[in-house]
């Protein structure tokens, strides 16, 4: 398992009323809390969430708790995860490989077939009808 930080925040409500922008804590079970800054728009909304610190070491989802800014409702979720890089390497091991030639070797006073090919001094030859071993 690998710890977590926060990644982004969603704004879940925006929340009305709003005169100044109001206070986000952040508290879960980390290593080091995260620092959140609202920002309201002129219509009393919080319009915007900036993460000024994504904190470290979460082992689970962080809550984010909205306070004073003369409004209610405000509520942001936080949106974890972690900057590790995960590849994947994928080794194939083909070792069911079975080879079948149909290429006989040479043997002294054998007839072949017309059309089979047999190897003599490393090189393959054809059998020719009519012929007692060719090579």
């Amino acid at each position: 398992n690998y710890t977590l930080s926060i990644q982004d925040v969603i704004i879940a409500d925006s929340g009305s009323g709003y005169t100044v922008a109001p206070q986000l804590t952040v508290t879960g079970d980390c290593v080091v809390q995260a620092t959140m800054t609202a920002v309201v728009n002129s219509a009393g909304n919080i319009s915007q969430v900036i993460v000024t610190d994504s904190g470290s070491g979460y082992t689970s989802t962080a809550i984010v708790t909205v306070s004073g800014g003369n409004g209610t409702g405000g509520q942001n979720v936080a949106v974890m995860g972690n900057n590790l890089v995960r590849s994947i390497n994928t080794t194939i091991k083909y070792d069911r490989y079975q080879y079948v030639s149909t290429i006989v070797p040479w043997e002294a006073n054998v007839s072949y077939d017309n059309g089979t090919q047999v190897r003599y001094d490393n090189r393959v030859w054809q059998a020719d009808s009519g012929a007692r071993a060719a090579v």
